[in-house]
């Protein structure tokens, strides 16, 4: 078990963070969304999915760990928020990760291919928004 000092120099980190994250997720979203130009860009079009995901994270799972760690029985009382911040977290892991290595294989037949280039063109390339 931790320490009462810690438990609050954890949860007041994680409030911070996730304050300090959601305003750059939504900054980042907003300008990456408002370029049309950047959107038919596959690879803008994962980092934008990568930033809807972190900003899930962020403004959903990392609020509700912080009350976690400044009240010990904030699941006790709500135990339907304990299975909501399981699920959030999980799902928003799980999203990272797969988005991370369709980043890796983009950046990887970007650089190792010449099939991808062809692809990558814009008549090939779809309009996502």
């Amino acid at each position: 078990m931790l320490s009462p000092s810690s438990l609050l120099i954890g949860g007041t980190a994680a409030i911070i963070i996730s304050s300090v994250g959601s305003v750059l997720n939504i900054i980042t979203l907003y300008v990456l969304l408002s370029n049309k130009r950047l959107r038919r860009n596959p690879t803008t079009v994962l980092i934008i999915f990568l930033t809807a995901s972190n900003l899930f994270y962020t403004a959903i799972a990392l609020p509700m760990t912080g009350a976690s760690m400044l009240n010990n029985r904030f699941f006790q009382h709500h135990p339907l928020l304990c299975q909501l911040l399981s699920f959030f977290f999980y799902w928003s892991f799980a999203a990272l990760l797969f988005i991370e290595v369709a980043l890796a294989v983009n950046r990887w037949a970007a650089v190792c291919t010449n099939k991808f280039r062809k692809l990558n063109q814009r008549k090939h390339t779809n309009k996502p928004f």
